[in-house]
């Protein structure tokens, strides 16, 4: 179940935390969430960061809170959520003029059936 109060982001992503802990409860949280979805639907990383932690909660340890969210989703999009994220489309960054590419997250799409090698059939 998705965390709703603050004290437990707060608890589980404290600075003292092991990342392997914190990332691992991030990941759990997002894989229960696109689970639990009716109609799946995009969220671009800030917007997941929103879902999960709205900034009106976060307060002293909760705005430490956040940003641990964003360097474990940094993190997981590379290992542990790779299915879970896709690049998105390139755009231009308004101070620095520079190109960035954002992740976009969703639900995995559904694996393809095991087809047996002798028939062809499904396994």
């Amino acid at each position: 179940m998705l965390p709703t109060k603050p004290h437990d982001w707060d608890e589980a992503l404290a600075p003292e935390k092991q990342w392997q802990a914190a990332y691992g409860f991030v990941e759990e949280r997002i894989k229960h969430l696109f689970d639990k979805l009716q109609n799946p639907r995009h969220f671009t990383t800030d917007e997941m960061v929103e879902f999960l932690y709205p900034g009106d909660w976060a307060r002293g340890a909760g705005i430490t809170a956040r940003k641990r969210i964003y360097t474990a989703l940094r993190a997981l999009a590379k290992h542990g959520l790779a299915d879970y994220c896709e690049p998105g489309p390139q755009r231009k960054l308004k101070h620095t003029g520079k190109l960035v590419t954002p992740l976009i997250w969703r639900a995995p799409p559904p694996a393809a059936p095991k087809l047996c090698p002798h028939c062809g059939g499904v396994l």
